[in-house]
Parts: C-alpha cells; sequence; structure tokens
C-alpha cells in the first residue's frame, strides 16, 4: 500500500525533475542568437562612430597646431616641422602607421601645405582617410575651420 506523501514518492518526484530537457535547451540557444543578432550592428555601428568621432579630433587638433604655429610665423607649416617644435606629439607617425603611433585608429591623418606665395604657405588642408574596409568616413579640415565629410564621393560641410 503507497501512502501519498511517502519517502519513495518523494525521491522519484525530485529525480524526474533534474535536468532540462532538449527543447528548453533549443530553446533558451534560440533566445541568445536573436539578442546577439540585434545587439551585433549596435556594437559595430558604436566602434565606428568612435572610430569616426577620433579622426575629427584628430584633424581638428592638427588644425589648431596649424593656427598656433601660423600666431607665431605668419605661415603654415608641415606634420614633421609641428612635431619638431612640439606642436605635435612626436610619438605620432604622419600618414600610415600602425594604429598604436596614429592620431586616430583605422585612420592615416595629414596636412597638405598649398603651394607657396613668396616663400610663405597661406593654407593647408588636414586630412583623415580611413584604412580600406571598415566602411568609415573621410574628414578633410580646412585653415577656415571648417569641417567636410565624404563617404566615398565628394565632400560635403559637416
Amino acid at each position: 500500500m503507497k501512502v501519498k506523501g511517502s519517502h519513495r514518492d518523494s525521491l522519484s518526484l525530485r529525480h524526474a525533475e533534474r535536468g532540462f530537457t532538449l527543447l528548453e535547451i533549443l530553446l533558451v540557444v534560440a533566445i541568445i542568437a536573436i539578442l546577439l543578432a540585434m545587439a551585433i550592428p549596435q556594437v559595430t555601428g558604436s566602434k565606428k562612430s568612435a572610430w569616426e568621432v577620433g579622426a575629427m579630433q584628430a584633424v581638428k587638433s592638427l588644425g589648431a597646431a596649424q593656427h598656433a604655429y601660423q600666431s607665431s610665423y605668419r605661415q603654415f607649416t608641415s606634420f614633421y616641422h609641428l612635431q619638431r617644435l612640439n606642436y605635435v606629439d612626436r610619438g605620432y607617425s604622419h600618414g600610415g602607421g600602425t594604429d598604436a603611433t596614429r592620431m586616430a585608429k583605422h585612420y592615416s591623418v595629414w596636412i597638405e601645405l598649398e603651394p607657396p606665395i613668396a616663400g610663405r604657405t597661406y593654407g593647408f588642408s588636414v586630412f583623415a582617410v580611413p584604412d580600406p574596409g571598415f566602411g568609415l568616413k573621410t574628414f578633410r579640415l580646412t585653415e577656415n575651420g571648417v569641417m567636410q565629410e565624404s563617404t566615398g564621393g565628394g565632400y560635403r560641410v559637416k
């Protein structure tokens, strides 16, 4: 005779409830996959935005260095000259290099001087060009402080 609530009934009930069924596990895996599929584009977009902001900051920094130099010497100069005079950190590379030596991650940043007039340079542009394959914007800053961006076509004012 079985007595309701006996020791033997409670053991068999606990034993039967251990673990998860295959269906439960598949459901959890499917939910995690859906959440990851929604989150990955957000994370990727955030990284790209951060790299682009870093490039714009580097371009503005070089533009400010050029204007500081120009206020002292009444002309603009090269990236290397700005480094020699400590307007730009000496650890940065001009143009390419590794991300450790660049002013902005995944970007080459450099200065192009306008042709000199009577031996003096009166204009410049600072460029930030992304490495291929990242889908990032290109940035250009002119000596009058106008920031422009491009995604492959012409530049537009930012």
